[in-house]
């Protein structure tokens, strides 16, 4: 059993050695490929034609080792490319939406018309050049801003609120209090006029 085990090992370490030198020709055939001036979109017989009198296009040994490297190369450029165009258009967007949120006079209610002819002659607008979608980035934008406006509302609403309660509490005005009077001694309190007679009711 030992003897089989060390046998297996050495035979997984040939193939280990032998799958790392074949990507190693591989390498070598596909940096002649970019070398040559060979397009990895175009054909094989064209590859062949700039490479054969060199001596690395012997690296692999047989014709469909080297093509296949050749599809494997024109694969990888291609995935490679399609990645930066991929990065490059978010960093577009992202430059896009920088741009927006640096113009606090931006608002949810801003139309897109409105903002083009604010921001139209930007560069970081004018990079993300697809029309359409630009402007429903913009919308996107524009209604993420709608949110962050009504939070904002929301919360300045409930500390305006908050700051009635403590006034009352402060001027010992409990439930048995008549709103007519706590009104008469408290209406001109910033804290009474910072609310609408509907909040003031509610905190009372």
């Amino acid at each position: 059993p030992e003897a089989a085990g060390a046998g297996a090992d050495q035979a997984a370490a040939v193939a280990s050695r032998a799958a790392a030198e074949r990507e190693a020709a591989t390498q070598r055939f596909i940096a002649l490929l970019a070398a040559s001036g060979v397009d990895p979109e175009g054909s094989w017989d064209d590859a062949m034609k700039r490479t054969v009198n060199h001596a690395d296009y012997r690296a692999l040994q047989t014709l469909g080792d080297r093509k296949a490297a050749f599809e494997r190369w024109g694969r990888e450029r291609r995935e490679a490319a399609e990645a930066a165009a991929r990065a490059e258009e978010r960093r577009r967007k992202v430059d896009f939406l920088t741009l927006l949120k640096g113009r606090p006079e931006l608002t949810s209610r801003t139309r897109y018309p409105e903002a083009e002819a604010l921001l139209g002659k930007e560069a970081r607008w004018l990079a993300l050049a697809d029309e359409p979608e630009r402007e429903e980035l913009y919308e996107e934008y524009a209604l993420s801003l709608e949110r962050k406006e009504g939070a904002e509302r929301r919360a300045a609403r409930q500390a305006r609120m908050a700051a009635l309660r403590a006034l009352l509490e402060r001027e010992a005005v409990s439930a048995r209090s008549q709103w007519r009077k706590v009104h008469a001694a408290l209406g001109e309190a910033a804290e009474m006029i910072a609310l609408d007679k509907v909040d003031r009711l509610s905190v009372f």
